[in-house]
């Protein structure tokens, strides 16, 4: 899912900041790299996410086996993958829902990568390098097999996610190509994605529809603060200003603080709900923000930035 790398790419560029390991920055290379490769459209956003596999075959475009392995290593590569990826013969992945074996693997490392070295007794460098050629033989070859559906929504509050974390990660750790990627999906956003100064929430096969929900409107706005402080160009404060000043007016309780999910002009609801249990593994659009508002009331002295979160 978009949403779930999208935060992931955040807190390990974080994770670096704090701890300067690099296999943090390593994390956030990888994500960034799979975004680009299959989740970028031609015009720059991000789509929404990837099946695990066809239907009853989960996990199946990414999991190996022996054979599929031996076809596409030599023998010493193959020796050293399977010895520190715990390549099984019979396989490690069992089905989930029926419990068989399936003779596939998924690889994975259970220690560090310095315990691996000392070992083998080759330094790390040595070491990452081989891994590095190894992966990226087997991703050539993975990627020749049949591919999982690939869900090609645009989804506003969703690239707005991305697009924070895009730039926060590119401005900690000085990828200009992480910031240019949050760039070129925000410009998508406004040109193909805002009908008569409002934030629409999906967009599929040319076509941008549906008035965008808090999520929408608390996410991309996110985004643009983030790609302000990583650029320092004052457009995009002064979109996102645009937008949350959109979001106080449409969504926010007046009477009683926070902000509804929806505003007077979508479908008429039983209840107009806050959403404050938020959903699945988004974070809370009422907690997005009250935290964006503090940080535009900080960056432009608005007092309606600060009241609006207060």
């Amino acid at each position: 899912m978009l949403y779930d790398n999208a935060q992931l790419l955040g807190v390990y560029a974080d994770g670096f900041e704090i701890t300067g390991q690099p296999r943090y920055r390593d994390a956030v290379a990888d994500i960034y790299a799979w975004v680009e490769r299959e989740m970028t459209s031609p015009q720059g956003a991000f789509y929404s996410a990837l099946d695990s596999g066809e239907v009853g075959k989960e996990g199946e475009a990414y999991v190996w086996t022996q054979q599929r392995l031996r076809d596409s290593l030599n023998p010493a590569e193959l020796k050293i993958f399977m010895d520190i990826y715990h390549i099984e013969p019979n396989g490690n992945f069992t089905e989930e829902s029926t419990g068989e074996q399936t003779s596939a693997n998924i690889p994975h490392r259970t220690e560090t990568l310095e315990a691996i070295a000392q070992q083998r007794g080759v330094s790390v460098e040595e070491l990452q390098t081989q891994l590095a050629a190894i992966r990226t033989k087997l991703l050539s070859e993975r990627l020749t097999w049949p591919q999982p559906h690939k869900d090609d929504k645009v989804l506003a509050s969703w690239n707005g996610l991305m697009i924070g974390s895009l730039a926060h990660a590119g401005r900690l750790l000085n990828e200009p190509r992480y910031v240019e990627s949050a760039e070129r999906a925000a410009e998508f956003i406004l040109n193909h994605m805002v009908r008569d100064g409002k934030l629409l929430r999906t967009f599929r096969d040319g076509q941008a529809k549906l008035p965008g929900y808090l999520d929408d409107y608390a996410y991309f706005t996110q985004g643009l603060v983030e790609l302000n402080k990583a650029t320092g160009d004052a457009r995009w404060l002064d979109q996102a200003k645009t937008f949350a000043n959109d979001m106080i007016a449409g969504f926010e309780d007046q009477r009683h603080g926070g902000f509804f999910f929806t505003t007077e002009e979508h479908e008429e609801l039983l209840v107009r709900s806050k959403h404050l249990g938020g959903g699945g593994n988004m974070p809370n659009p009422n907690g997005v923000a009250a935290q964006v508002l503090v940080e535009l009331f900080q960056l432009t002295g608005d007092e309606n930035y600060r009241d609006a979160s207060r």
